[in-house]
């Protein structure tokens, strides 16, 4: 799966209020993954899981069943875990599989016409299951595990949802390049046409520049506040792991 994926699903989980962690049997290599920056933003966010040996076979895939039996957390996963015998009651319980859905939008220059408005994919993923299965009660036999999860495993701070936010506004900016419509509204105080090609970590660098010039010369604008905050309702929500395939 290209990783790009990733960052608006994950996104719209925290937004939710969910303890998300993405388990990876490692970081592949730069030239065997594009997009690769997106990975170390996660694992810099300490969203990432691996695996003690790298050299241990479908040991990722223990690590998620171990996860679900200790923690309750639901696994995100189009595999079924046939290879673990001793384990197919938890895969039955905790896997909820997903299908990556075409959203028809930039197929061509006709299709990608809402970039001049918003970020949009080429694909959505789409979970087979309600939101009711991934919330526990108090009468719920998981909830004592997923109140141990809770203090195991810490919601993100409001700095790496803002780097996450940050990694979307340089997919949004790329994909404008790409199809030819300028830099994006909220990129325009710190690039401008002339800065793409750019790498995500030079596109950072211009932000923080932008930043710290507008905090050391008092340059504020208006704040809107937006309804983009991570759910805290104090509701025990179950922890999901991911698994990427990539």
């Amino acid at each position: 799966m290209c990783p790009l994926i990733l960052i608006p699903f994950v996104c719209s989980l925290m937004k939710e209020g969910f303890v998300v962690r993405i388990v990876l049997k490692n970081i592949p290599e730069e030239n065997k993954i594009s997009d690769s920056y997106v990975l170390r933003a996660l694992q810099s966010a300490g969203l990432c899981i691996f695996p003690l040996h790298y050299d241990v076979e479908e040991e990722d895939d223990l690590v998620l069943l171990r996860m679900a039996q200790q923690y309750g957390a639901i696994i995100i996963t189009r595999d079924q875990f046939r290879n673990h015998k001793e384990y197919q009651e938890t895969a039955k319980k905790y896997v909820v599989e997903y299908d990556k859905i075409s959203t028809g939008l930039l197929k061509d220059r006709f299709s990608s016409e809402m970039l001049k408005s918003c970020l949009c994919y080429k694909y959505t993923i789409c979970l087979h299951e309600f939101a009711e299965r991934f919330i526990v009660d108090p009468t719920s036999e998981d909830y004592e595990l997923v109140q141990k999860a809770s203090k195991k495993f810490k919601q993100v701070d409001e700095g790496e949802y803002a780097t996450m936010k940050l990694i979307n506004m340089y997919i949004y900016a790329q994909f404008c390049y790409v199809y030819n419509y300028g830099v994006p509204e909220a990129c325009q105080d710190f690039i401008d046409k002339n800065s793409f090609p750019m790498s995500y970590q030079d596109f950072l660098f211009a932000y923080d520049a932008d930043v710290e010039y507008k905090r050391k010369y008092h340059v504020f604008k208006t704040k809107v506040v937006e309804e983009d905050e991570i759910s805290d309702d104090g509701l025990e929500i179950s922890d999901i792991c991911f698994e990427d395939n990539v």
